[in-house]
């Protein structure tokens, strides 16, 4: 849940997505399947128990910057 609501997410979701009218975007199964995910296992777990926590909390800023630096290590 952590990573899905990371702003690194959306900006995936953006670039494969389709823009309905109003901005929103048309979020199909076929575009998330799309959307690269870290395995669990390959994630530290201080950062497991801080996107849990992100999720939680709703903390898009704390999501972001996890995210940001595990889709940087790939």
């Amino acid at each position: 849940g952590g990573i899905l609501i990371s702003d690194t997410v959306k900006n995936m979701m953006e670039e494969k997505s389709v823009k309905m009218r109003g901005g929103v975007l048309r979020n199909q199964a076929q575009y998330l399947r799309k959307i690269r995910v870290p395995y669990y296992e390959s994630i530290d777990a201080l950062d497991r128990q801080r996107l849990s926590k992100a999720f939680v909390d709703r903390d898009r800023t704390l999501a972001t910057e996890i995210c940001n630096r595990l889709y940087m290590e790939e």
